[in-house]
């Protein structure tokens, strides 16, 4: 059966049209751009766990937007924001620094690929 198979590999070839391969556009959609430029990413400054509910509802509260932002963990120390206001997004990044239980949170604007 391997030799079949190496044998049939052998034969094979592309037509002409299957040799100019495909163009694949490298542009990013215009919507994920529009979502990470109203994302933040950011860690509080602490080893020690945290409980992320308590935390989550406490920025939440404290920051008083607009309309409430999605807060998700994203790895055992980052989170992720995500505004739908850049008024929200400008206010949180000006009311800077922020805390939790006493541990600094460092916020950075999101690029994809933070």
């Amino acid at each position: 059966m391997e030799d079949d198979l190496v044998n049939k590999w052998k034969k094979f070839s592309l037509t002409a049209e299957e040799s100019e391969g495909v163009t694949i556009p490298a542009r990013k959609n215009e919507g994920i751009r529009e979502i990470e430029s109203l994302c933040l990413v950011g860690r509080l400054l602490s080893k020690r766990p945290y409980n992320f509910e308590a935390f989550r509802n406490t920025m939440i509260g404290a920051w008083r937007l607009t309309k409430k932002p999605d807060i998700k963990k994203v790895g055992e120390q980052l989170i992720l924001v995500q505004f739908f206001h850049r008024i929200d997004k400008q206010r949180v990044m000006d009311g800077s620094p922020w805390s939790f239980d006493k541990q600094l949170l460092i916020l950075k604007e999101y690029d994809g690929d933070t």
